[in-house]
């Protein structure tokens, strides 16, 4: 996101990257046309994939090749993977870049006897044709399993682990609570923890190949 970000033609209104690098940190001065685009770097101190020392040194060659708004992040404990200070930080960082709220555009002309493909929450075609219907109706799909769950306290710490046969990480909503354990979207869970846990301070890693989501929260 860096490289492409800082080196479109045209200015962004920001750009993101959490537990990132600096790609062609040598060539940034003759690279980059966007100097002035606010940058956020978010980086775990404990992330054994990319070491917080590359989100470092990623700061530190942006700065020299010429980039005036670079703001970086460091998160304590935390290793490859995101917590709720983070998300704040990231929700602070848009807010100051993006407008409370933007011109509507005018509307456009809706062409008569064109049907628009359908969105779903995984891809947004506007304008496109519908696909002429199959001559067979497929068979319906099977439901995915319901999620199941795991609770286990070891050195200090709750591990929730959360089994989610068929179900894509952007369908799932994580609410945690100190004594409460939440999962929306697709596939819905509720569990009542046996001790209260620190939300500030939980992780969370998801395992796409495995279908599992592990929660670690340090108990309060």
């Amino acid at each position: 996101s860096l490289l492409a970000g800082l080196t479109y033609e045209k200015p962004l209104a920001g750009v993101i990257a959490l537990s990132g690098w600096a790609m062609r940190r040598s060539e940034l001065p003759t690279l980059l046309l966007q100097r002035g685009v606010p940058v956020f770097l978010g980086h775990g101190e404990a992330d054994p994939t990319v070491p917080c020392s590359l989100g470092r040194a990623a700061e530190r060659a942006l700065k020299a090749a010429g980039c005036t708004a670079v703001e970086l992040r460091t998160f304590p404990g935390l290793g490859h993977s995101a917590c709720p200070p983070e998300f704040r930080a990231v929700h602070g960082f848009l807010r100051s870049c993006l407008p409370e709220r933007f011109e509507a555009d005018p509307p456009k002309a809706i062409v008569p006897e064109v049907p628009l493909a359908t969105a779903s929450r995984t891809k947004v075609v506007i304008g496109r044709p519908a696909p002429a219907p199959a001559a067979a109706a497929p068979a319906p799909e099977a439901a995915p399993a319901a999620p199941t769950f795991e609770l286990k306290e070891e050195n200090g710490l709750l591990l929730i682990s959360v089994y989610l046969p068929g179900v894509a990480a952007h369908e799932m909503e994580v609410d945690l609570s100190p004594g409460k354990f939440r999962l929306g979207g697709a596939r819905s869970l509720e569990v009542k923890l046996p001790c209260n846990v620190d939300p500030d301070r939980a992780t969370t890693e998801l395992s796409k190949k495995r279908a599992l989501l592990t929660i670690s929260a340090p108990v309060a």
